[in-house]
């Protein structure tokens, strides 16, 4: 897209930002008005629903989030309906997959879950423990506590889990074999 646009005159490669993606324009009457506003609009779009500048993320991915058991029992609330609200820490969208790690006794990747909803509001504060965002996660596979322990993950590069972090390529294979049963 920049190639086209540094062909018009007023346009100018970007200074001090990533050339590849943006450009910069004179606002010295070479540059339509109407053009102006339409390359703001188009850069708005690019960074509206990101603080970063980055682009906002649309393929899904996968993360690794842990779960105390001594302050929740998720699988109770798994047992009601299959889905579960959970603290969001991360900069999730609705399709990623989510595993999650139940801290000890457990010590053990125990589910698989799809986020469906992200980024919602919400107000919990008990003094300790504050929630400000939450997404819903659909239970998608149970694991035996036997199949995935933190001994296992750390032979596949995963030697704790501390909040939200995506999943390294050898310990995601293995847990998709766990799911095949292989």
């Amino acid at each position: 897209m920049t190639g086209s646009l540094l062909a018009m005159k007023g346009i100018l490669p970007a200074y001090h930002m990533q050339k590849e993606q943006w450009v910069t324009v004179l606002l010295d009457g070479s540059v339509d008005e109407e053009q102006v506003r339409g390359l703001i609009d188009m850069s708005y779009e690019i960074v509206s629903h990101t603080g970063s500048g980055k682009r906002m993320r649309t393929e899904p991915r996968e993360w690794l989030i842990p779960a105390a058991p001594a302050m929740y029992d998720v699988e109770k609330d798994f047992c009601r309906d299959g889905t579960i609200l959970w603290k969001q820490t991360a900069n999730m969208i609705v399709g990623d997959t989510v595993y999650m790690y139940m801290a000890a006794p457990v010590s053990a990747v125990m589910y698989r879950c799809e986020a469906t909803e992200v980024n919602i509001q919400y107000n919990y504060d008990d003094g300790s423990y504050r929630i400000r965002k939450a997404m819903k996660l659909k239970l998608m596979h149970r694991f035996a506590q036997g199949d995935m322990p933190l001994s296992e993950m750390k032979k596949l590069g995963v030697s704790a889990v501390r909040g939200a972090r995506g999943v390294p390529n050898t310990l995601l294979h293995r847990l998709r074999q766990l799911e095949k049963g292989i």
